[in-house]
């Protein structure tokens, strides 16, 4: 459809258009609110996203994903506090979604709530050791709370599992 070619154009302006349009005909529609949402989010328009995430959610109350990709918005506009409780909205309809840990862990980091943070992460990071990002987001956590011996710790374990990635001490200088 045109909507979708305006999107691949990176034209979104003119893809919300076409979907509003489309919309004036079928308010209730899920599909067409969802992909407002994420025009709107990929356009910058932030308010307009969350609305519109709202306006999805409001329409099928139960699906975890649309409370994650608000959440996602909230963090990205900076409000933390409104994408924590998202992600928590998420985490109650699919709690063994464990990538929800990661969302969660990240609204209190970024939040500077670092210890907060840290359960979040040994959670995400027992289901998914491999995963290097969090386990720095970890050591950075103990690290700004100067809990060093235990940043050091996190940033070695991080390491021994991709010994190519020196990223990880670069907090450490």
């Amino acid at each position: 459809n045109e909507a979708i070619r305006f999107e691949n154009g990176n034209r979104f302006s003119d893809a919300i258009d076409l979907i509003l349009k489309a919309m004036n005909n079928s308010k209730d529609d899920i599909t067409l609110t969802t992909k407002l949402a994420g025009l709107y989010a990929r356009n910058g328009e932030i308010d307009n996203a969350i609305k519109a995430y709202n306006d999805a959610i409001n329409l099928n109350p139960n699906d975890a994903f649309l409370y994650i990709s608000l959440g996602n918005i909230y963090q990205q506009k900076g409000d933390y506090k409104n994408a924590f409780e998202t992600y928590q909205k998420a985490q109650t309809l699919m709690p063994d979604y464990r990538y929800n840990y990661l969302n969660l862990a990240n609204a209190k980091f970024y939040d500077e709530k670092y210890n907060e943070a840290i359960p979040y992460y040994q959670k995400f990071i027992a289901s998914y050791p491999y995963n290097t990002e969090a386990g720095n987001l970890l050591a950075n956590s103990y690290l700004r709370l100067e809990d060093y011996k235990s940043a050091i710790e996190k940033y070695e374990e991080v390491k021994n599992k991709n010994p190519q990635n020196f990223k990880e001490y670069s907090e450490l200088g």
